[in-house]
């Protein structure tokens, strides 16, 4: 009877707490949906694009496009933070409302002009640019997505079912068309033109809800409020340019030593990480617009030790299984990519702390010149492992950049474990 009664109470404890949170049980559960979708449809075409294309060519497909996902940074300026965290705050003033959305869609068009005139002067530089020029050209469709998808319009007002239900219908698209459409390695070129149909419809439709459904008016916005939406996001825009030294590199680096198809091999263990790191992002997502709003930091501190909790597990599942995984996705043709993996995947429980820390407490607060500093700490941290990495001459190994990508999540974590309670955060 006792026990009964135990689970009696706790039951009711629990429907009260999914109540008493049920915008961000919501929230999480679209998002659930959204990462699920954003990461397994690719994940699903890719066995076949690297059997149809090749590792090679599909290798340099991915470094088409972390090339332009430089560009990515400026035309996303760090607004996926500092507007959602606005839109939250002002979603029931309707004038501010207009000026901010109005301000950054603004802004991002006019960086994403700039990101064009930019690439078209880079690839004259780089060795494959004028080989493959056209599919660096059309890889831009991943800064064109990000203009004119206002997913931080949609997060600050917390309504994610708009977000999922485009994002699943453009990427259906990519799937259905990618087995259609490419046949040979020379297809290669379609991969982009699906990818940016897809995008291109669920944008034009997302900025029609958003005008429609939310009765936003659009205006060419002042100087100031531009000035005011460049002043909210200069410190994250900076510390994105950071974050992408030690996250983008070694793709650079790898392609430039080690050929294109270890570029493929690195993306896959990397892909895997991605996957198992999505309760890591979706949780984040749906507490930030909360957390943001009530500065509440023993919430966030148990909602961080119970996904590390669950992470931790499912890390230690993933590296038993790392060779059927692997070889699922990429076939048995990559002598490294099992081993690679293992390695990338100890970075996961370091990662889930430090992601934490770094979305619902230091910039959930405001803080993001901390945030900064912490990045270029970290970043040059990592520019002093690849510098040991030549001077040893490691640079032609790939598990080198394996253990160099853990080797940085761990410092970063304790940077901001340090920054944290330097500044009596939590």
């Amino acid at each position: 009877m006792l026990n009964r009664l135990k689970i009696k109470d706790l039951w009711q404890l629990f429907r009260s707490r999914i109540r008493r949170n049920r915008i961000v049980v919501a929230n999480f559960g679209y998002l659930s949906i959204l990462e699920l979708v954003n990461l397994l449809i690719p994940l699903a075409t890719y066995p076949y694009l690297i059997k149809t294309l090749g590792s090679e060519v599909f290798g340099t497909v991915i470094y088409a496009q972390v090339i332009v996902s430089y560009l990515l940074i400026l035309v996303s300026f760090g607004f996926g933070m500092s507007a959602t965290q606005q839109v939250s705050i002002h979603r029931d003033v309707p004038e501010k409302l207009n000026e901010i959305v109005s301000s950054v869609l603004f802004i991002k068009g006019s960086l994403f002009l700039l990101s064009v005139i930019i690439l078209s002067s880079v690839l004259y530089f780089i060795p494959e640019g004028t080989t493959y020029k056209a599919l660096f050209i059309l890889s831009l469709w991943i800064c064109l997505y990000d203009f004119i998808f206002p997913v931080w319009f949609y997060q600050g007002i917390e309504k994610m079912k708009y977000i999922t239900f485009l994002t699943l219908t453009s990427r259906i698209i990519f799937f259905v068309l990618i087995f259609a459409l490419i046949k040979s390695p020379e297809d290669y070129l379609k991969v982009p033109i699906i990818n940016g149909i897809g995008s291109l419809i669920a944008g034009i439709i997302s900025l029609y809800i958003v005008i429609s459904t939310f009765k936003i008016r659009l205006s060419l916005p002042s100087v100031n409020a531009i000035k005011l939406q460049l002043k909210e996001s200069y410190s994250l825009f900076l510390s994105e340019v950071v974050i992408a030294i030690k996250d983008k590199t070694n793709y650079l680096l790898i392609g430039s030593l080690l050929g294109h198809s270890a570029v493929t091999e690195f993306d896959l263990a990397l892909k895997v990480k991605g996957v198992l790191s999505i309760p890591i992002n979706l949780i984040n997502k749906a507490l930030y617009p909360k957390i943001a709003k009530e500065k509440n930091m023993p919430f966030m501190l148990k909602s961080m030790w119970l996904t590390l909790s669950f992470t931790t597990i499912i890390t230690l599942a993933a590296m038993f299984l790392a060779h059927p995984i692997t070889v699922l996705l990429g076939g048995k043709n990559m002598p490294y990519v099992v081993q690679v993996t293992r390695i990338i995947l100890i970075a996961i429980p370091p990662f889930t702390v430090s992601y934490f820390l770094a979305v619902n407490c230091i910039n959930a607060n405001g803080r993001y010149v901390l945030l900064l500093k912490g990045m270029l700490y970290t970043s040059l941290f990592y520019l002093a492992v690849i510098a040991l990495g030549y001077f040893t001459g490691n640079l032609k190994s790939l598990y080198f950049y394996a253990w160099c990508a853990v080797l940085t999540y761990v410092f970063e974590l304790f940077y901001r474990v340090y920054i944290t309670r330097k500044n009596k955060l939590i």
